[in-house]
């Protein structure tokens, strides 16, 4: 018996590509689109005539290299009129964009053993357009497509849903019949809290830090970020606001006042011999207070240093507010350090840096400068 296959007819459904970009058919019909078998159509010949009737028939799916790739497919009693026969093959998600080749065996429906043919009938592109789909989800209420794996373009292992890379990576958006343009749309959809952010475009070099950044928060500010710091944001209100920053503001030991505070110099300082000692503080309004550094010197005696305000409103004057304080004594060239997170309100109060000793006996105190840092948020018009 003489056994040929001469021809092979590919596969039906090589549209389903473009049909997978905007899909709302049901679910069952996505199913069926999505099945990865396809129809094998050939000719036979037995001992040169047109064969006739049914047919046991075996396929394997091989590369060239001969490696067979999945199940062995049996189809038995395949009818065949006229030399004519037609099969469904379905050997899963096995294509790629090597070469692949059908290996059929055949025989006489229910008689002897399988008869090789050859040569093996090559899979021509047109059947690997499956693989394009790749592992596509339907959703079974909305019949809805989704891909689940990050998509690369240039890029061999993706991080993102769509991770493009290029000696120069360009996306164009082209509106050709359309009044308001192009539309580039951030959205966040959570809805268990407000969101951070609704959206960010980040502008990003090798270390991955981020140093600039255009974001929309979720309660409608936008932000701009520069240097890797935010510089500068548009309230809700439509103003623009300079993010605190912190700035630093330096003192001259001659403005320590007092009744027991000697002449000064650059080189000594200013001299306490007594009990109170005061420095006049002058900040912008609504900037914040974070840390006082105060230069000194104790010579004798234990001296507690405060940041205080007094209430301008209230009279008779009461005593000043201790806000933060530390207590010191050391007769070698040193910083007292005051941490606080004071808000200041010029309207209401003013501000002094005090210096009182901390026991009864006396105390000697040098004084060579007060640093003020402190944060300042500013509204522009």
């Amino acid at each position: 018996m003489h056994v040929r296959v001469c021809r092979l007819v590919q596969f039906v459904g090589v549209c389903v590509i473009a049909m997978a970009l905007h899909w709302h058919a049901s679910a069952v019909q996505a199913q069926q689109l999505l099945n990865s078998s396809f129809t094998y159509q050939g000719r036979l010949t037995d001992g040169g005539l047109p064969a006739q009737g049914a047919y046991d028939m075996r396929f394997d799916l091989v590369t060239a290299g001969g490696a067979h790739v999945g199940q062995t497919l049996d189809r038995p009693g395949v009818q065949v009129q006229d030399g004519v026969f037609s099969v469904f093959l379905d050997f899963g998600p096995a294509f790629g964009p090597e070469a692949f080749y059908l290996e059929i065996a055949l025989r006489r429906a229910g008689t002897g053993s399988y008869t090789a043919l050859s040569p093996q009938q090559p899979v021509l592109p047109a059947p690997l357009a499956l693989t394009a789909l790749g592992p596509w989800e339907i959703d079974p209420i909305s019949a809805e497509l989704t891909y689940p794996y990050n998509i690369g373009l240039g890029v061999s292992n993706p991080a993102f849903p769509v991770d493009i890379a290029a000696a120069q990576a360009v996306v164009r958006l082209n509106t050709t019949d359309a009044v308001n343009g192009s539309v580039v749309e951030l959205r966040n959809t959570r809805t268990a809290t407000t969101p951070a952010f609704l959206g960010a475009i980040n502008f990003n070099d090798l270390t991955g830090a981020t140093p600039g950044q255009l974001a929309y928060t979720g309660d409608n500010q936008m932000a701009f970020r520069v240097n890797g710091q935010e510089r500068l944001r548009i309230n809700a209100a439509g103003s623009l606001v300079v993010p605190a920053q912190d700035r630093w503001k330096s003192i001259h030991h001659a403005e320590l006042r007092g009744a027991n505070v000697s002449p000064v110099d650059d080189r000594s300082g200013a001299t306490l011999n007594g009990a109170l000692a005061f420095v006049p503080l002058e900040l912008p309004d609504a900037s914040v207070i974070e840390e006082v550094r105060i230069t000194c010197r104790e010579l004798e005696g234990v001296v507690r240093y405060a940041l205080v305000r007094q209430n301008l409103s209230v009279l008779p004057v009461p005593g000043s507010e201790v806000m933060t304080s530390a207590a010191s004594s050391s007769a070698v060239d040193h910083v007292v350090t005051l941490n606080t997170n004071l808000v200041v309100d010029n309207d209401t109060y003013s501000y002094a840096i005090r210096m009182v000793r901390d026991t009864v006996a006396n105390t000697t105190v040098q004084l060579f400068g007060v640093r003020i840092r402190y944060a300042v948020t500013t509204p522009l018009p």
